[in-house]
């Protein structure tokens, strides 16, 4: 029979295997329906007409740098320093879990994380861009795939360190938490602690699949 522990982390399993599948089928969607962007020539091959029609409408939307400037209030242009200058400090992040990642994991015995599937930068082969917000985009998919990515790094370790939800609700919770074991059950805590423990003394995992991955 089944444990509550084990139906849990099934449950868990079944969300996270259900939310990738939902990602998978958006990023078909997203392509399928993606206007040709100045620079994708493959898209333009595909339908030439229709897709060039697209491609002078969106060259036709596109702003100069000064209209687009004066459409904000001064004092926004001069926090653009202060965006950008977190960049080195993103850098220094991605680098620090990346190593994290590929050192330990596989010690864990968890399946690592693709970092391509949360780091996309594609939005600034629109047309209808500017130099500048082309740059934005880039930065903006840059800094929220990097979170998304450390995100999911994070939750596989918490998983694998400590599967304890909460005693008060935590706003921005990752699905994990949903099979981590109630506050107060130190006995279905010390469950999975083991089974956890005992993952890393098992033979490797085939294909970064096995029991205690926490994937």
């Amino acid at each position: 029979m089944a444990t509550p522990v084990s139906k849990t982390e099934n449950m868990g399993a079944e969300i996270a295997r259900l939310e990738s599948e939902l990602g998978r089928l958006r990023r078909e969607r997203d392509e399928a329906s993606r206007p040709c962007a100045d620079v994708d020539l493959s898209c333009l091959k595909k339908d030439s007409g229709s897709a060039k029609l697209d491609l002078r409408r969106q060259k036709h939307l596109r702003r100069g740098m000064i209209p687009y400037l004066r459409d904000y209030n001064w004092r926004v242009i001069l926090t653009g320093p202060v965006i950008y200058g977190t960049f080195i400090a993103l850098v220094i992040l991605d680098i620090a879990i990346t190593l994290y990642m590929w050192i330990c994991f596989p010690i864990y015995r968890i399946e690592k994380v693709k970092r391509s599937e949360y780091i996309v930068i594609d939005r600034h082969q629109l047309a209808y861009l500017n130099v500048l917000e082309k740059l934005n985009c880039a930065f903006c998919g840059y800094a929220n795939g990097l979170f998304a990515y450390g995100l999911e790094i994070a939750s596989r370790t918490e998983r694998f360190w400590c599967p304890i939800k909460h005693a008060a609700a935590a706003r921005g919770s990752h699905h994990r938490t949903e099979a981590f074991v109630d506050y107060s059950d130190g006995a279905a805590y010390r469950v999975l602690q083991r089974e956890n423990a005992a993952a890393t003394r098992a033979p490797s995992c085939n294909g970064g699949h096995c029991k205690g991955c926490g994937s």
